[in-house]
């Protein structure tokens, strides 16, 4: 297969469309992995930059997806946006192209308090707590912690929640959104949130709540919090 380079298209373009037309082809389903850099310079006698230039167009539009040390992978086949862009932090991450990871503060199921009930407004008298740092490469980028109603604790038995929780919702449960209700606010952060951001103590935090409904169940399904230090350039701002 060869591309046209009479055209006045970049050749990273024609390339993107090969691609993408084969995506939606009956050739691949979801999940499967599209041929490396290598076979595509081979069958399409192009340079490994114009290969690496139409992939990366693709993740950004969600279609692929990086996996180091294991190739690229068919996400989805269509372009369609549904409410991740608006839930996921990974989903900007992964956009960009950055190395990101997660780690677990803590894990705990609880039965609310008072001041739980009237923060998260979820109905549910038992709730689980995921409390996680953020970090791009090694780098902190923001605190988060979650509230999910009860009925999350069944439906995630057998979830990794160091990954992406909006993945989870969305395509792995398959949770239908309702409604999602959001507020930032600007705060000052405490001496552990200093510690864990590497920040001075005091130093101001961009402060995101988040109430999803998920429809089917009574009242709020997950409640979030996501601190993040005021004047990160990395952070997505789409994300807020």
């Amino acid at each position: 297969m060869k591309l046209n380079r009479k055209l006045h298209v970049p050749l990273y373009i024609q390339l993107k469309d090969q691609i993408l037309a084969e995506i939606k082809s009956e050739k691949f389903e979801i999940g499967d992995v599209i041929p490396s850099e290598q076979e595509m310079m081979k069958s399409y006698q192009v340079g490994r930059v114009t290969v690496r230039e139409a992939i990366n167009e693709l993740v950004k539009e969600g279609l692929l997806e990086k996996k180091q040390g294991k190739g690229t992978f068919i996400r989805k086949k269509d372009t369609s946006i549904g409410y991740e862009p608006l839930i996921s932090l990974s989903y900007f991450l992964n956009l960009r192209c950055w190395d990101h990871h997660n780690e677990v503060l803590r894990k705990e199921i609880v039965t609310m308090n008072q001041d739980q009930k009237e923060a998260s407004k979820i109905e549910s008298s038992k709730i689980l707590i995921l409390d996680r740092n953020r970090f791009i490469d090694t780098h902190p980028l923001g605190l988060e912690v979650f509230y999910f109603h009860e009925a999350f604790i069944a439906l995630s038995k057998d979830a990794d929640l160091n990954l992406s929780i909006g993945k989870l919702l969305l395509e792995t449960l398959k949770l239908p959104v309702e409604k999602m209700v959001q507020e930032v606010i600007v705060v000052k952060a405490s001496d552990r949130e200093a510690a864990l951001l590497k920040l001075a103590p005091g130093g101001d935090l961009m402060y995101m709540k988040r109430w999803l409904y998920i429809r089917g169940y009574e009242g709020v399904f997950q409640y979030y919090e996501f601190k993040v230090p005021v004047g990160v350039s990395a952070f997505p701002t789409e994300f807020l």
